[in-house]
């Protein structure tokens, strides 16, 4: 994880996504599973 960010500095979503999704071409579903991860992780941090 820590190398998809220092790969994505400036773009987490991505980071995330590519992390879990590591051909280049899918980008597009990368992103999507990085948003993903991002909602559940703001609604876990809102309800803390």
């Amino acid at each position: 994880m820590c190398a998809a960010i220092k790969a994505n500095p400036g773009d987490i979503e991505l980071a995330i996504g590519g992390y879990n999704t590591q051909n280049p071409k899918l980008e597009g579903k990368a992103r999507e599973y990085g948003q993903r991860v991002l909602r559940v992780w703001k609604r876990l941090i809102e309800n803390d």
